[in-house]
């Protein structure tokens, strides 16, 4: 069988990728709250609308797309005194809706010829990986090493990564970019408080990959595509440059401007509404994230070294990627904001041409 080549970094030549997906509006008809309904019909509505036109972005650049599968619905179960609620009930422990698979980057990576599954804490991504099983499926026959991480036991308790520490295998593949031999991923809790992992999540990975890869710790905690970007060799986009790896001090840094707290005045709005507070505060808080703390400008997607998808037009930013050799393509994600996630989160590689190359040797 030939041996799968899937990707080895972030920039070589864009051959295939997958493309989020989210519920389609329909899944939200059954709601009694019409504005909660109406504002989450539009919401999902116009994100496959702007996905679309990402797609057909792709497209145009010879790239083949593929789609994940929505498994679940959206449906209430009669909580008491005939109240409703949404919630899924396994026993050993439960959720509110199930997520969509909207951002497969977070739980999913493709490491040269190897594919890895992750389990984060969010009960409601448990199933995620279903989405893309088929996907990784035909990768597999193909000859791909399809490796997923043991899945977690939980119980109802809402807890801190660090508090699984000692007993639970967790970690976001989002923590990780590629950069041919060298692999850089974010650091857990506790040494990072908004880490997400465990350290047995950490060691789990690098002993999958064992020594294809040297693998290096970054100054940071969260997802590390939202602190900075491998645009090139020779070339990192970052908001904090502390967060540069030491490997990387020498290469040429395209400075992204930090706009935590710059909320659109419609997310503003919409936070103040009764709806907001009682429906999607308390039973979406697994869909939306915390974007006042997201930089989304740094969360950037290379098709090849010269032509990079940003989240939407910043002068500064096309000024530098233009001393750099390179062209960006503005993506227009509206609800980027809602759900917490941009154009990298939105879209998980799975084969570039070119092999391993060592760029710090």
């Amino acid at each position: 069988m030939t041996k799968f080549v899937g990707c080895y970094s972030e920039f070589q030549p864009l051959k295939e990728v997958v493309v989020g997906q989210a519920y389609p509006p329909s899944y939200v008809d059954h709601f009694e709250d019409d504005e909660l309904k109406a504002m989450l019909q539009k919401i999902l509505s116009e994100t496959e609308e702007d996905l679309q036109k990402l797609i057909k972005f792709l497209k145009q650049n010879d790239v083949v797309v593929k789609r994940p599968k929505v498994l679940f619905d959206l449906k209430f179960n009669e909580g008491p005194e005939g109240k409703k609620k949404p919630r899924v009930n396994l026993h050993q422990f439960s959720f509110s809706f199930p997520n969509q698979p909207l951002m497969p980057r977070d739980t999913a990576g493709v490491y040269g010829s190897n594919i890895l599954e992750f389990f984060t804490k969010n009960c409601g991504r448990y199933f995620d990986n279903w989405s893309t099983y088929d996907i990784f499926h035909e990768y597999y026959t193909k000859g791909a090493n399809w490796v997923s991480m043991p899945p977690p036991v939980f119980n109802d308790e809402d807890n801190n990564y660090e508090d699984y520490n000692n007993s639970k295998i967790l970690f976001h593949a989002a923590n990780i970019l590629k950069c041919g031999k060298d692999l850089f991923y974010s650091q857990t809790q506790p040494n990072y408080s908004n880490g997400k992992g465990t350290l047995d999540g950490v060691e789990w990975f690098k002993r999958v990959l064992g020594d294809e890869f040297r693998v290096h710790a970054v100054a940071a905690g969260g997802h590390l595509d939202g602190k900075m970007a491998i645009l090139k060799p020779g070339v990192v986009a970052c908001w904090n440059p502390k967060v540069i790896p030491e490997v990387m001090k020498n290469w040429e840094v395209i400075q992204v401007p930090n706009t935590f707290g710059n909320l659109p005045e419609s997310l503003r709005n919409a936070r103040k509404k009764r709806f907001y507070k009682d429906f999607v505060e308390r039973w979406l808080k697994e869909w939306i994230g915390y974007c006042d703390e997201t930089v989304f400008d740094v969360n950037m997607f290379s098709i090849n070294e010269e032509l990079v998808i940003t989240n939407g037009y910043n002068e500064e930013i096309y000024k530098q990627f233009k001393k750099n050799k390179i062209e960006g393509w503005p993506f227009h994600f509206r609800h980027q904001h809602f759900w917490d996630g941009a154009i990298h989160c939105l879209t998980l590689d799975t084969i570039r041409e070119g092999g391993q190359e060592d760029y710090f040797s």
